[in-house]
């Protein structure tokens, strides 16, 4: 018994020894780390030599990487980096970053881009949009790969003002909720798409590419409903070449459709 106290009073000691000498040299190197941060040997070992993007596609970073070195020069130590990461995320492009040291003098931005997913028209021009209804860029022959409809209703919202982005982000949710329904097993419609009128989210609205007359859909059931147009779509063509034109048609209610001629509404059971 005696030696084994002993045995494990020795390990007890060798433990506590090593542990306090890793402390020592902990503080040592927060020590030096902290005379580095401020002293002149500092500012030449540490200082700023290069910025490194990660994770960039479309983010136009060199601009953004010179606007960094001219403002963030000196010390790499003393950089902060949250301040870093705000800047750089407050870029259209980027939805989140992160901002890390390699020393002895370089930063490192890892970046996840924002998606575009549709093309918006706002303020009589044609821009790029994410999922959340952020405008990225002014569309382009880069963009041509989004073939989709054309969106109106959306706003060009700065993105720091939380109300007009949530009204962004809950049109562009009900967007979604459309293309899917309308793309459902039993044949797509969204082909035959040129236009959605997202200004009233309860009241969405879709234009053919054959047809500038607007089809109010409502806020859900939009394959039902845009099938229930399609089946009384005789009626609508009889109208229009009686009345010479239909201002808009709604499918929203229960049970019937509203053509809309000049002055007044001609209603059909369904």
């Amino acid at each position: 018994m005696p030696v084994q106290r002993s045995r494990k009073l020795r390990n007890l000691l060798i433990f506590a020894g090593r542990l306090l000498g890793t402390g020592f040299i902990l503080l040592g190197l927060l020590a030096a780390l902290r005379h580095a941060s401020h002293s002149s040997h500092g500012e030449t070992l540490f200082g700023i030599r290069d910025i490194r993007f990660e994770g960039t596609r479309h983010l136009s970073w060199q601009k953004l990487r010179s606007f960094m070195l001219e403002t963030y020069s000196g010390n790499i130590l003393r950089v902060d980096l949250e301040q870093l990461k705000d800047l750089v995320e407050s870029e259209s492009w980027v939805r989140t970053a992160t901002v890390r040291r390699k020393l002895p003098g370089r930063l490192v931005v890892s970046v996840r881009e924002r998606v575009p997913v549709a093309v918006a028209a706002i303020d009589q021009d044609l821009y790029i949009v994410d999922e959340e209804g952020v405008v990225l860029d002014r569309y382009g022959s880069s963009h041509l790969q989004l073939d989709g409809p054309i969106l109106k209703g959306l706003g060009n919202i700065a993105r720091e003002n939380p109300s007009a982005t949530r009204e962004n982000l809950e049109k562009m949710g009900i967007y979604s909720r459309l293309m899917s329904d309308l793309s459902s097993s039993g044949g797509d419609h969204t082909h035959s798409i040129s236009e959605v009128l997202l200004a009233d989210p309860d009241r969405i609205a879709i234009v053919r590419e054959d047809d500038p007359v607007p089809i109010y859909l409502g806020n859900g059931r939009f394959r039902e409903r845009y099938e229930n147009f399609l089946a009384q779509k005789d009626i609508y063509q009889r109208l229009k070449k009686e009345y010479g034109h239909i201002e808009y048609i709604d499918v929203s209610y229960e049970n019937k459709i509203i053509f809309h001629t000049p002055g007044e509404s001609r209603e059909r059971s369904t």
